[in-house]
Parts: C-alpha cells; sequence; structure tokens
C-alpha cells in the first residue's frame, strides 16, 4: 500500500524496519544504520549485490565471510582450503574476508579442476528453496541455496564438490582489515 501512495503522490518516504525482505522490495534507496551511523546509503541492488562493508552483508541478506590467503593479484585462496578463487585484489595485505551469497554457491557431485571438496552438514527443505550447509574445512560451512526440493540422493554426511565464481563474490572495504564486524 505503501508503495502505491508512494507513486501515485511522489511523495519521498522514510521507513524504518528491520525487515530486510520488506526493505529490498520497497525501497529505491536503503540506509544501513550502524551505532546511528549510516553505513551504505545505496539502492536496494546495489546494497545487496555490493555491500560497502562486512556488515552491511552480513546484516543485508544471507552470507559467509569466507577468510581468505592472497596467491597473487588476481587470486585467493580460502584459508585451510588449497583451492584458488580468482578475484581482484585491489589492496595490499595477504590475509581479507571475501563475502558469498548462498546461491552463488553451487553444488556437485563430481568432481572438477573448478571445485572443492565440502561435506553435507544441514540441508533445510524452505518451500521454493532448499538451503544447504557446507563443511569446507574444520572451522568453515558455506551455504548453498538451490531451487525447489532438496537435491535428490544427498543426505547429511555425504561428501560433494562446491562451486564459488570469483564474479559472484564481493570485497567490501573493510576486507583487508579481516571485516571484524
Amino acid at each position: 500500500e505503501l508503495k502505491r501512495i508512494h507513486q501515485q503522490t511522489g511523495t519521498t518516504f522514510l521507513f524504518v524496519t528491520h525487515d530486510q525482505e520488506e526493505a529490498l522490495s520497497m525501497s529505491d534507496r536503503i540506509a544501513v544504520l550502524r551505532d546511528g551511523r549510516i553505513e551504505q546509503l545505496a539502492s536496494a541492488q546495489e546494497v545487496y549485490l555490493r555491500p560497502s562493508s562486512s556488515f552491511v552483508a552480513d546484516f543485508i541478506g544471507e552470507a559467509d565471510l569466507l577468510a581468505c590467503v592472497r596467491r597473487d593479484g588476481k587470486t585467493a585462496v580460502i584459508e585451510g582450503i588449497n583451492h584458488p578463487i580468482d578475484v581482484e585484489v585491489p589492496f595490499e595485505g595477504p590475509r581479507f574476508r571475501l563475502v558469498v551469497r548462498p546461491e552463488h554457491v553451487q553444488i556437485f557431485k563430481a568432481k572438477q579442476a573448478s571445485r572443492f571438496p565440502g561435506k553435507i552438514a544441514g540441508i533445510r527443505f524452505e518451500g521454493a528453496t532448499s538451503l544447504y550447509h557446507v563443511q569446507i574445512n574444520d572451522r568453515t560451512t558455506v551455504k548453498s541455496r538451490t531451487l525447489g526440493a532438496p537435491m535428490s540422493g544427498l543426505s547429511i554426511g555425504d561428501d560433494v564438490w562446491i562451486e564459488i565464481s570469483g564474479t559472484n563474490v564481493v570485497l567490501p572495504a573493510d576486507a583487508a582489515h579481516g571485516g571484524g564486524n
């Protein structure tokens, strides 16, 4: 109803909510506040796809913050896994954090060069989607979201192969500082 009134009147609205889905669907622009200060002010799509900080990434939608080590200028290696992810690292420093959304993590049953191993730690059917928790090393679990019912033949404890494309990861501005929240 508010969206319709806004379109009819052209009046600027300030709508305060902690409901992320509501904020993303209703807003032309979103201001994410942290301790009373604006952490990011941008379109809903910009805030979701290119969060300015680890705090924003974690606050808007689901995200995994992966501790990484720089291999060279364009390659990151997730700590504890010797598997490269091609990503432009625009700052100095050996360690940083990548933001990865569950819809950008793919699960496969077969090994390929672009994939790294994991073990299914949890499966949750959510109606239109299914959410997997995949253990990729001793300390790190990533989430993967797929459309529809859980993949046939996958159970908790199964070994799988994970693929994360470098084009689907984000390095927020605070990534070089470990992305501390």
